[in-house]
């Protein structure tokens, strides 16, 4: 979970500040070429697409990292030393990897004055003060110590909908339906001719210059393959997963997969992208295809969360569910005492096995669903 929530956040804080990296560079004459290959030539000002488009993903940057942050905090609670040297750790490669891919941006011959100064707040101001927020507001090593307190809102959600809830199979159903004719409507068709325009790939600093048809460079194809078998996977894993009786395979496999596949539609397509200079693709303007990145990303953020609420329920429900156990044998003849019957959260916990799990034939009918989406 360490490396899902590093990853997210470094993603997410990396795309705001390239957001209001173009958005500077479109409004700048200079360098409005540059901006031009986010931006396209569009009537508004650049910056005021930024000022939509940077915020939301700011957002699950700094929720991925308190979440990591907190979660150091907690795992080396009894060695404070480590645990601030992985937390420094963790913030220096975050600003390195904004500073990586940011920094040629300022060094530009074109860049100069307001536009500069922008770009240097990018690099020392925006990003340091999302990490600084981060760890300002990440729970402390003794909050594992206290009682956690939740809202009525989101007790229910993971009685009914969580990942030990009574229908997580119904709401696993409805997002992966919803992620799979999202990407596929947005990306295959954009991949489709990406590929067929540039069928060879060259290096980065080839980009505008030398152009790869007949030999050279290495095939693009299966940026669009790797895409279209995660949404081929995606069809296919809930009627796989779902239909079995173990918690393992129809509870856990199931939130694993799912972050895998979200990683393939927001990582490795925008770093695919980004490395290749489509960066209208990797950094999108309009509300779909900025829905089919935010999404995913998004998402990774709440399944790590989930795996976390999950595993905890669990082991606190064997635990009590022990105690009254070993409480009703002192108190009562246990051959004789009327035991209530265990709740579905309760008995997944202490058997294993999910008393519910989805039919064949639905799983059968999501995955012709599915399929029919992506075809």
């Amino acid at each position: 979970l360490g490396a899902l929530r590093f990853f997210v956040a470094a993603m997410a804080s990396l795309i705001s500040a390239l957001y209001i990296t173009f958005g500077m560079l479109y409004d700048t004459k200079e360098t409005q070429w540059l901006g031009a290959m986010v931006f396209g030539a569009v009537d508004a000002p650049g910056l005021l697409f930024a000022a939509f488009q940077a915020p939301p993903f700011a957002m699950v940057a700094v929720v991925a990292l308190r979440d990591l942050l907190r979660q150091v905090a907690t795992t080396y609670a009894t060695a404070p030393c480590r645990k601030r040297a992985i937390q420094a750790a963790v913030a220096v490669l975050m600003w390195l990897m904004t500073v990586v891919v940011v920094g040629p941006f300022a060094t530009n011959p074109g860049v100069r004055g307001s536009a500069a100064a922008l770009l240097l707040g990018i690099l020392f101001v925006w990003t340091p003060g999302l990490i600084a927020y981060a760890w300002a507001t990440a729970p402390l090593s003794t909050a594992a110590d206290r009682p956690i307190v939740r809202s009525r809102v989101a007790l229910l959600y993971d009685k009914y909908f969580g990942l030990n809830g009574k229908y997580f199979g119904l709401k696993v159903q409805a997002s992966q339906l919803l992620s799979v004719v999202l990407q596929a409507w947005t990306r295959l068709p954009l991949l489709g001719a990406f590929v067929s325009v540039h069928p060879l790939l060259g290096p980065f600093t080839d980009l505008g210059r030398v152009e790869y048809y007949d030999e050279g460079g290495s095939p693009s194809a299966p940026i669009f393959w790797t895409i279209f078998a995660a949404l081929v996977v995606n069809a296919l894993y809930p009627a796989v997963l779902l239909v079995q009786r173990d918690a393992f395979w129809s509870r856990r496999a199931v939130a694993v997969v799912d972050a895998a596949l979200d990683l393939v539609y927001s990582a490795v397509f925008f770093f695919a992208m980004l490395t290749n200079g489509v960066f209208a693709a990797a950094l999108p303007i309009w509300p779909l295809a900025t829905l089919s990145l935010f999404y995913p990303t998004v998402h990774v953020v709440f399944v790590c969360r989930a795996i976390e609420a999950a595993a905890a329920d669990l082991t606190a429900r064997r635990r009590r569910a022990g105690a009254l156990k070993a409480a009703s044998a002192v108190r009562w003849n246990t051959t004789t005492a009327r035991q209530r019957k265990s709740s579905v959260r309760t008995s997944m916990a202490l058997t294993g096995r999910v008393e519910d799990a989805l039919p064949l034939w639905k799983g059968v009918r999501f995955a012709a669903v599915a399929l029919g989406a992506v075809a």
